[in-house]
């Protein structure tokens, strides 16, 4: 059974947010995807190394259209998610800083201390000194200062990934952005989400890598005013996939997403927020103005030594990545086009082929 039109906006968002195999079976209420894999061993081998919506493809499990408006959802929930945690990152800097401070003191204090009991070392100091760094204990090398400043360093990254940043470097969300053969609104869904983390990167690198160029010029916040244009904008691709499974039958789980849609849409009291685009060109000039100001600096130390931008905020995204996030308004005029009756559309399977059987009877 799948989501049906009166479940509510937290349900319908939780099964948006899930992985795309998981939404077939949550948002369709089609199950086949789900006993092919739990029998990996049975299943004809024509379908191993395919990503989920390959193999549901292929099964004919859903449509093409079916696979293009769950993605475009989950995209739109991506979105909202990233746009809610730098909302509450933003508003709760303070006391997010002291209590990753304060992680960071504990787990060095805790190697200092692993390494003093593993040699031996008598501990004399106060306090104080513990509290401050005033005093190094008694035989502590350089290569153990080394280990103790890693740990403290891996702590503030995990610290900053449970924040909700990520490295943009390889990443394998972002690794088919603007595929060939995509439908518009979904390279343009992935590309919003792409901004949204950049926007949350961004905001947890200007508190944490303050010092990241010469003259301290460091990572200048966006400030909070971005975030309500990509809560509008995922509304608007919750709104598109809502289209799109109307299209191909779901009417449930199109009210479903309508529903949602509206919700998002009567939240956002700011009517006149920027743009995702206005976010990322604002991102993307504070960037190569602290690149411009740190390697105009560092010129006088070095004639060869340069300094570049943080992956994924390079100058050609600009034009990259506004691009494709502009083609989202032509391809929903294609899609408000499409004449569908929705009183008189049936619910009925998308399956175009018989399901795959699997072997030995299974």
């Amino acid at each position: 059974m799948g989501i049906t039109s009166d479940k509510s906006v937290e349900s319908t968002r939780k099964a948006c947010g899930l992985r795309l195999g998981e939404m077939i079976e949550a948002i369709i209420g089609d199950s086949h995807l789900k006993e092919m894999y739990e029998a990996q061993e049975k299943y004809p081998h024509d379908t191993e190394g395919m990503s989920a919506g390959q193999s549901a493809l292929k099964a004919g499990i859903i449509s093409d259209d079916t696979k293009t408006a769950l993605l475009i959802a989950q995209a739109a929930e991506r979105i909202l998610q990233l746009a809610d945690k730098t909302s509450h990152f933003i508003e709760n800097v303070e006391a997010i800083n002291k209590s990753v401070d304060a992680k960071v003191a504990a787990a060095k204090e805790a190697k200092e201390n692993e390494i003093i009991k593993a040699l031996k070392l008598k501990d004399k100091r106060t306090f104080i000194q513990k509290a401050f760094g005033l005093y190094s204990a008694p035989g502590l090398t350089p290569e153990h200062r080394r280990e103790i400043n890693s740990v403290a360093k891996d702590t503030q990254l995990q610290a900053q990934a449970d924040l909700g940043r990520v490295s943009l470097l390889n990443n394998p969300t972002f690794q088919h952005l603007g595929s060939e053969g995509d439908h518009d609104i979904l390279k343009a869904a992935q590309t919003t989400n792409l901004v949204a983390q950049m926007y949350m990167n961004n905001e947890v690198d200007c508190r944490f890598e303050v010092k990241l160029f010469p003259a301290e010029q460091g990572v200048s916040s966006a400030g909070d005013t971005f975030v309500d244009g990509l809560r509008k904008e995922s509304a608007k691709f919750y709104n598109d996939a809502a289209l799109l499974m109307t299209k191909e039958g779901h009417l449930d789980a199109a009210d479903a997403m309508r529903t949602v849609a509206k919700d998002i849409a009567q939240k956002v009291d700011n009517a006149n927020t920027p743009t995702p685009t206005e976010l990322l060109t604002r991102m993307l000039r504070d960037e190569k103005q602290a690149v411009d100001i740190g390697n105009i600096e560092l010129s006088m130390w070095s004639a060869t030594a340069a300094i570049c931008p943080r992956h994924g905020f390079e100058p050609e995204q600009q034009s990259k990545l506004g691009d494709m996030m502009a083609l989202a308004d032509n391809a929903r005029k294609s899609l408000l086009s499409i004449a569908v009756d929705k009183d008189t559309a049936t619910h009925q399977s998308v399956r175009t082929m018989k399901p795959i059987q699997l072997k030995n009877g299974a």
